[in-house]
C-alpha cells in the first residue's frame, strides 16, 4: 500500500507477524512466578514500565513481583502489571538477609 505525502509517494510497510529473533533459551510455557529487581533510580523504574506491560501481555497468567527499594516503591504501587511491589529497606543488612530468604522460598522462575 503507497499514499502521497507532500508530494513524495510513502510506501507503507506490510503486515507481517512478529517472529523471535532466535530459539529461546528457556521453555516460556514453564514460567509462572516472576521477580523483576529494579532497585534504585526512580527514573530507571519509570523507563522499566514498558518492558513490565510487555511481559504482562506476554505472560498474562503469570505472577510477576517488582522488588524495589523501600524509597522507590511508591512510584510502583497500584501499577497494574505487577502483582505485588516488594520493598527492601535502602540500610540494614539483617532486614535485606531476611528478605532473601523470604524471596528464596517463593521459588521465582
Amino acid at each position: 500500500m503507497s499514499s502521497r505525502l507532500n508530494n513524495v509517494a510513502v510506501v507503507e510497510p506490510a503486515e507481517a507477524p512478529p517472529q523471535a529473533l532466535g530459539p529461546a533459551p528457556w521453555d516460556w510455557s514453564t514460567v509462572n512466578r516472576i521477580l523483576v529487581v529494579r532497585l534504585r533510580s526512580i527514573g530507571d523504574t519509570v523507563l522499566a514500565t514498558p518492558a513490565l506491560l510487555a511481559l504482562r501481555r506476554f505472560l498474562p497468567a503469570a505472577r510477576i513481583d517488582l522488588l524495589l527499594e523501600d524509597w522507590v516503591a511508591p512510584l510502583m504501587v497500584g501499577f497494574s502489571a505487577v502483582d505485588e511491589v516488594i520493598t527492601i529497606p535502602r540500610h540494614g543488612t539483617g532486614a535485606r538477609a531476611r528478605l532473601a530468604a523470604r524471596l528464596r522460598s517463593r521459588h521465582y522462575d
